[in-house]
This record gives structure tokens, sequence and C-alpha cells, in this order.
């Protein structure tokens, strides 16, 4: 059967983006939005974008708040998100690729019918969507967030093209490895050359980010 995490994946959205009823305060992370929007509106940027951060420092955060952005102001864009989470339980290849597979089949207006895959298997059926290219007027997002938590497997420098099709844009996150500082060791993992990545690293808040997130939160005295 097509795993379908839905409900984690809803679960993991509201742990960083809140409910209608009650948001999660976000602030001090204007200049990554702003590079975020800028990579993705440049029809000259790579196709790939990688952002490294030591544990938390907010990767998810800023990614659960640009996605809703890009949903919200860019309606040819089809975005799916997909978190890699131990603690949602969406961290194993089949729940990953599975998953993926689901979305990729709906924005291509296929049906998926269901079948007992494995991990693996998944994952090949991704591939052979992701080599396709658009329909015509839509872009594709797509939004791997906490590569370093994928549990019982990895990727491979195989599964995103060298020569990937135009209107196709992803982003992948992940915690920096002991002994890196830097994103090349990821890229060099996934197999993203220099001249296809755009790579960054999450900087810490600023006194400032740090003073505005503290505001938006309001005064936990006004509960009482």
């Amino acid at each position: 059967l097509v795993h379908d995490p839905t409900r984690r994946v809803r679960n993991f959205l509201n742990e960083y983006l809140g409910t209608p009823g009650q948001p999660v305060p976000f602030c001090g992370r204007q200049a990554q939005l702003e590079e975020l929007h800028s990579w993705l509106n440049a029809a000259d940027a790579p196709p790939y974008y990688l952002m490294t951060a030591e544990a938390g420092r907010g990767k998810s955060a800023l990614v659960c708040r640009w996605m809703e952005e890009v949903r919200q102001k860019r309606p040819e864009v089809e975005v799916i998100f997909i978190p890699i989470s131990i603690r949602f339980e969406t961290a194993t290849q089949d729940t990953v690729f599975a998953a993926l597979a689901a979305r990729l089949a709906k924005f291509y207006d296929e049906p998926l019918k269901p079948a007992a895959l494995s991990g693996a298997q998944w994952q090949g059926v991704c591939e052979s969507y992701l080599d396709r290219t658009p329909p015509a007027g839509k872009k594709l997002l797509i939004i791997l967030d906490g590569l370093d938590e994928a549990t019982g497997w990895h990727f491979g420098a195989g599964f995103f093209s060298t020569d990937p099709p135009p209107g196709l844009r992803v982003v992948v996150t992940a915690r920096l490895r002991v002994g890196e500082s830097t994103p090349q060791g990821w890229a060099a993992t996934l197999g993203w050359p220099e001249r296809l990545t755009r790579m960054a690293t999450l900087p810490p808040l600023t006194r400032i980010g740090v003073e505005e997130a503290l505001t938006s939160m309001g005064d936990p005295l006004d509960k009482l």
C-alpha cells in the first residue's frame, strides 16, 4: 500500500507554524526569507539549494515559514514538503519516498496504484518523476527538511540528476556533521556540483532578531 504520512507531516508543520488559533511566533530571519525567495524567483539561479546549520539553529522553522509564503504568493509553484524527522516518525526510506512518490503522482495527475514496494523501489519511482519537465506554466519545488535524520538509509549521489529538467527546484536542509563547518560535505553526499547548487549556512540569530522573537511572544503573565 502507499504509505500516507499526511497526519505526521501536518503535526510537524503545526509544531513550527502553529495553528490559525495559536500561531507560532517567527522573527529575525527576514534576510534568509528574502534570499530563498530571490533564489526561487531568479530564472538563472541554480536548481538546487542546500542549507546547513548546527542543531537548533532554526532550519525547519525557516523553511516551513518560507514554504507557506511561497504557497500564498506563487500559485504557479507546486510545493512538496517532506520532513525527515525521527521524532515525527517520517525518517525511514519507505516513508520518505512513498510520500514523495504520492505527491509527485498527484502533481502529474497520475493515479499511483497501491503497491507493496520497498523503500528503494519507491525511491526509483521518485527518480522517474524527477526526470520529467513540469507541465507548461507550472514549477515544482521540493523541500526535504532534515536529511541528517534519515534512519537506516542515506541519499546516494545518483538520486538527483546533474541535468535536472527546467522548472524543478529542490531545497535540502541538514545538520552539519562532526568535523564539518560548511555545506560542501553534504553537497558531495548528494552529488550536487557547485555549478548546480546554492549553498548556505544558517547563521545564529542576531541580537535584534532575538529581541524581535521575544517581543513577538508577548508577556507570558498576560495569560494569568
